[in-house]
């Protein structure tokens, strides 16, 4: 094996700190409160808006929010097909979600 071989190995099992950390659910994200709060009445009432636009300084947690909002929209398991904010346990498209590889979910850096 050659030495890039190598060094290709040890780069694919390394995670920056922060998205190791990311929060995974609205439980777990910090100092978002009142948008969580929003969501949930809106989902608890059907009325999900059709769009919404994440903005904020570097670092704020717009990326993250957004995962965690498409992991809310296309939340499905074998009890819950809808729209929800709890999301205890891992639905069928959460997982792909949350490594960026699911096919419906596009992230798209507008810098």
């Amino acid at each position: 094996m050659s030495e890039a071989g190598q060094g290709s190995s040890s780069a694919a099992g390394y995670r920056v700190l922060a998205r190791k950390y990311r929060p995974a659910d609205f439980t777990t994200l910090i100092g978002q409160e009142p948008m969580v709060r929003t969501l949930t009445n809106a989902f608890d009432t059907g009325r999900v808006a059709q769009a919404w636009m994440l903005t904020g300084v570097r670092g704020v947690g717009k990326t993250t929010t957004a995962r965690i909002l498409a992991r809310a929209l296309n939340y499905k398991t074998s009890e819950i097909d809808r729209p929800s904010v709890a999301l205890e346990t891992l639905g069928e498209h959460c997982q792909a979600i949350m490594e960026g590889r699911h096919v419906d979910v596009i992230e798209m850096d507008a810098a």
